[in-house]
């Protein structure tokens, strides 16, 4: 991949109006936002929040020479305080399919 974690973090931690404004615009703008030579261009999941406990997650598809690699931003919700993200322990993540039974 062409695209260090490095570079991933220093493109979300240079977006000067904050993580929660980058998802407003690469995903409801459906705006790809451009970062120190990346392309964020898509909010490709988010999880967590309201009934799921404290934990939030986004995850990124970010685009760097026309290679377009998946990477997760981890965080929390609290109450007081809104959603904090962890944008130092973003990671690549890969879509992995997953079976899951259920019974009525």
């Amino acid at each position: 991949m062409n695209i260090t974690q490095e570079e991933v973090i220093a493109a979300l931690e240079a977006y000067e109006e904050g993580i929660s404004e980058l998802i407003y615009t690469a995903d409801i703008k459906d705006k790809p936002v451009f970062i120190n030579g990346l392309s964020i261009h898509t909010e490709v999941d988010f999880g967590g929040g309201e009934g799921d406990g404290e934990e939030r997650w986004v995850v990124w598809g970010i685009t760097k020479d026309g290679e377009t690699s998946y990477w997760k931003t981890p965080g929390y919700y609290m109450s007081y305080n809104g959603t904090n993200f962890e944008v130092e322990n973003t990671h690549e993540v890969k879509a992995k399919e997953k079976t899951v039974t259920v019974w009525e």
